[in-house]
């Protein structure tokens, strides 16, 4: 969304009682969901129930987080700040979109620096590793840098659906178990 007057009124909505009260339907309906199938999990042998999942009001607070990230394009500097399985993540968010080969030698070159010796990719896996507890510069790379609309699409998706793709997956592994006892 780049026109700043569509902004305006999407934050505007967005931050608005009536979208307060859509988020409130949806986390609501979302948390019983949620609790009916964990009463399932529950009388079903061999099947965990969902993990602990944030209250509703936590949920719609999140959710209202994303919607305005959405809107002012930011999307990927919150998720990363927010979700992902980064250390340091504020400082982390500040490589998106980088050239992932420049980065790469210049974390190498901070490690030469200190008399460390190895090609870029090597030190910069040591560097990501250190610095953000990831395995590999390229998990780094791929939680952090690269980011375009297909990704952009998929993580706003998996962050709205989450509670009920987890729900989904118990429910199903109940009926598994059922079928099998």
């Amino acid at each position: 969304m780049t026109d700043p007057l569509e902004q305006q009124m999407a934050r505007q909505f967005v931050q608005s009682d009536q979208f307060d009260r859509v988020l409130s339907i949806f986390t609501e309906i979302e948390s019983e969901t949620v609790e009916a199938v964990q009463d399932l999990a529950a009388v079903t042998d061999g099947v965990d129930g969902v993990s602990e999942l944030p209250s509703p009001e936590d949920r719609r607070d999140m959710l209202r987080e994303l919607s305005l990230a959405v809107i002012s394009g930011e999307f990927p500097t919150w998720y990363v700040e927010r979700l992902a399985p980064v250390e340091n993540s504020e400082e982390a968010a500040k490589f998106i979109g980088a050239d992932p080969d420049i980065l790469a030698e210049r974390w190498a070159d901070r490690l030469r620096d200190r008399g460390i010796e190895g090609d870029d990719r090597e030190l910069a896996t040591a560097y990501a590793r250190t610095r953000y507890g990831v395995a590999e510069f390229v998990e780094f790379r791929d939680i952090v840098i690269e980011w375009d609309e297909d990704r952009i699409e998929n993580e706003i998706e998996a962050v709205v659906a989450e509670n009920f793709e987890t729900a989904q997956e118990t429910a199903t592994a109940a009926a598994d178990a059922i079928d099998d006892g």
